[in-house]
C-alpha cells in the first residue's frame, strides 16, 4: 500500500506520518518498511519498522 500525505508546511503532515507508520507496525503480521528522504525520522520511528534513506540509493552517472 503507498499513501501520500500532502500539505502545506507546518500543517502536521509528519505527525501523521508518524502516527500511521506506528499504527501499520501493530496491525501488520509482516514487515513495515518506511521511505524518506533524509533521516529526520530515525529517532521517531520504533526499531521494528524498517526505515530506509532514499539518498543512500541516489543516481549515479
Amino acid at each position: 500500500m503507498v499513501k501520500i500525505i500532502t500539505g502545506k508546511r507546518g500543517s502536521g503532515k509528519t505527525k501523521i506520518l508518524i502516527d500511521a507508520i506506528h499504527a501499520a507496525e501493530k496491525q501488520s503480521k509482516g514487515n513495515v518498511v518506511a521511505i524518506q528522504k533524509g533521516s529526520s525520522l530515525n529517532t521517531d520511528i520504533t526499531y521494528k519498522v524498517r526505515l530506509i534513506n532514499i539518498e543512500d540509493y541516489a543516481e549515479r552517472e
